[in-house]
């Protein structure tokens, strides 16, 4: 650990004070406790590596070949390719009028 000195104003002091007493710990603990919370909190680096950007462009029926994407997006976004795939041919199964490319 590396030792530092911070300055806070009255009521930033006051705060972080209370805010220790109440979780019966330091106000270092509860300064470090904040990082922690900010660095889980930031946009990863790269950020087409969120899986929110997996979904773009299957809304289209070029994309999503007429599939229902609203009704299984937790699958597009955070299943695996295997999944999308299993998923995919069971609707093909079903509607086979749409056409994989």
């Amino acid at each position: 650990m590396h030792r530092t000195q911070l300055y806070l104003d009255e009521s930033r002091y006051s705060y972080v004070v209370s805010l220790a007493k109440k979780q019966k710990t330091s106000i270092a603990q509860i300064i470090r406790n904040f990082i922690d919370r900010c660095r889980q909190q930031e946009v990863p680096a790269n950020i087409e590596d969120d899986p929110i950007f997996k979904i773009i462009g299957l809304a289209g029926n070029k994309g999503s070949r007429g599939m229902p994407v609203a009704e299984n997006y937790e699958t597009y976004l955070y299943g695996t390719e295997e999944q999308v795939r299993a998923l995919e041919a069971e609707y093909q199964k079903k509607h086979p009028k749409n056409k994989t490319p």
